[in-house]
């Protein structure tokens, strides 16, 4: 469950830091005193998206850590996949938003990626707010409860397996199944490709010699000429002596006083080393010079090859081995052009198979689908019985349709609030108040169905007042036996059920605004539940009512 949050420089809350205990956490403040404010916070630490302009006016950056206890195992699971380790059973995350977009994201002080939070915060909480009742009138997302609520993802991730492969063989078969002019006209084109491709007998690294011979013969004249200057350098001619004379003579020269001087004695054995380099150096370059065969007619031959390559690459691909990968795949399709009444005749084999496999999978789906959604249905109505809905006729409207995504089913919520009113579906029929409680029904029925520790209904109460809105205390209540569960609420009948009741207040002077949050007293919550009753006016008989709301909360029975 969710122990701590501490926000600082979001929005308006400047700094501040929210104890939560088990059971039933109610929020409550004045309209705009910053409730929403928390769930932005708590959206962010869940990896949701957020804005630069959360960080509070004037401040550097924007700071949310939330810290979790007693996670349950998938979650300390999927923590441990994830690379970081629990610590005395705790969890820490925090995540950090820059003044200037800019943001970081920490797990147990370890650094982390929003994608990682996002992946965790499913696992941790989940929030329920205005945007979850769209849920409701979106027929494509109905199906979705039901898969949740009889725990049939399983089944449903194999018969996926099952419609992928389905459907890669059949675009296959689509593939080859073209007709035949179209089928004739792209033969021709892979012929073509194909030949231009062979006739150009590419070979490995020939692009990069080319390139290198052209250089040279681009440089002949300038390669002749170092090379003949060099030779003259070292060899000397018939004016002057050249280098490797001139070494001589300093050996012979220190060799003459190397009975003197011995020291010069290694130094004239070093000439001459010298002098046998100059020599090998001398004869490398008479010898290139003397079979040098460059002929500058080849460089118009080089040119026309490396043309070639280069129309081929702006054709098929960015580099030679590209060009070759190219070829080798229009031969496949090629031959399965030319061989394709026998594949045509395999692939439709194939399809069949998969097609009764997809389909027997499909059809057991579609049975335990429809036992849920009975299930699902009559539990959903005790639910909605209890929360003021006495009259209303909920049921699923399960019909067949061809094999998709999702299996063979196309399932519809109807819905009947009045007696004698024949179901229609939820979109025609339920008002913002009557949604609010349908979701709430949902999210009890479908509370066992995952290890979820966190609940958070953002004015799940909309709409309600009287003896609903307190059968909706009673639900929410009732939930936070099995879990935590978090309510940001405007009614007293909702807030007199807290085991923790959360105040927002926000402070105005001439320079800022500060929104705030405080864990109430006893005391503090009457007058609190009173102001909600009677507004800002607290007199003894709004003190009293609050008092009466609190002690009737303890009821188990309504």
């Amino acid at each position: 469950m969710l122990s701590h949050l501490f926000i600082r420089n979001v929005a308006v809350i400047e700094k501040t830091t929210v104890d939560f205990t088990g059971g039933l956490n109610i929020f409550t403040g004045e309209t705009g005193a910053g409730k929403s404010i928390i769930i932005h916070a708590l959206s962010a630490i869940l990896g949701g998206r957020v804005s630069k302009d959360i960080v509070r006016r004037g401040a550097d950056k924007a700071v949310v850590n939330a810290l979790f206890t007693d996670i349950g195992r998938t979650a300390e699971d999927a923590v441990r996949e994830l690379g970081f380790e629990m610590e005395d059973g705790e969890l820490l995350i925090s995540r950090e938003i820059s003044a200037e977009g800019r943001g970081s994201c920490r797990i147990n002080a370890q650094p982390a990626t929003v994608t990682m939070l996002r992946q965790l915060g499913q696992l941790l909480i989940s929030i329920h707010g205005q945007h979850d009742n769209e849920e409701l009138l979106n027929e494509q997302k109905h199906i979705r409860f039901i898969d949740r609520f009889g725990a049939l993802h399983t089944q449903l991730s194999r018969y996926r397996d099952l419609y992928t492969k389905l459907q890669d063989i059949r675009q296959s078969l689509e593939q080859l199944q073209m007709d035949e002019a179209q089928k004739a006209k792209t033969q021709d084109i892979l012929t073509y490709q194909i030949e231009e491709i062979e006739s150009a007998k590419l070979k490995p690294r020939e692009e990069e010699e080319l390139t290198a011979q052209r250089e040279l013969l681009l440089n002949t004249q300038k390669i002749s000429g170092a090379l003949c200057s060099a030779h003259e350098s070292i060899n000397g001619d018939t004016d002057t002596q050249g280098a490797m004379q001139l070494v001589r003579l300093a050996q012979l020269q220190l060799q003459d006083i190397a009975s003197y001087l011995p020291m010069f004695g290694e130094c004239a054995q070093k000439l001459t080393d010298i002098y046998y380099e100059l020599e090998g150096i001398n004869d490398e370059i008479r010898g290139y010079l003397d079979d040098d065969e460059t002929n500058p007619g080849d460089l118009d031959a080089i040119e026309g090859r490396l043309d070639q390559i280069y129309r081929l690459k702006l054709k098929y691909g960015e580099t030679v081995e590209q060009v070759v990968a190219y070829y080798e795949d229009c031969r496949h399709k090629l031959e399965q052009l030319q061989d394709s009444e026998e594949e045509i005749a395999r692939l439709k084999e194939a399809l069949q198979q998969a097609h009764a496999q997809a389909a027997a999978c499909a059809k057991r789906l579609s049975e335990d689908r429809k036992a849920a959604a009975q299930r699902f249905s009559a539990l959903v109505c005790d639910e909605l019985s209890f929360l003021e809905m006495p009259f209303v006729q909920f049921s699923v409207d399960a019909k067949p349709i061809e094999l998709g995504r999702n299996g063979m089913d196309s399932m519809q919520f109807l819905i009947s609030t009045n007696p004698g009113e024949p179901p229609k579906p939820i979109d025609r029929i339920a008002s913002g108040g009557e949604l609010s409680r349908i979701m709430l029904a949902f999210k009890c029925v479908l509370a066992d169905q995952d290890e979820i520790g966190t609940l958070i209904f953002d004015e799940v109460d909309t709409g309600v007042s009287g003896k609903t809105a307190q059968r909706v205390g009673v639900k929410l209540k009732e939930a936070s036996r099995s879990r935590q569960v978090i309510c940001i609420t405007h009614l007293a009948q909702v807030a007199a059920f807290a085991d923790n009741h959360l105040l927002i207040e926000k402070h105005l002077d001439e320079n800022s605004t500060r929104t705030q949050v405080h864990t109430l007293s006893l005391e503090e919550r009457q007058r609190e539940i009173a102001r909600i009753i009677g507004g800002a006016d607290i007199t003894a008989l709004t003190l009293n009512h609050a008092k009466e709301l609190i002690e009737q909360s303890n009821i188990r029975d309504f």
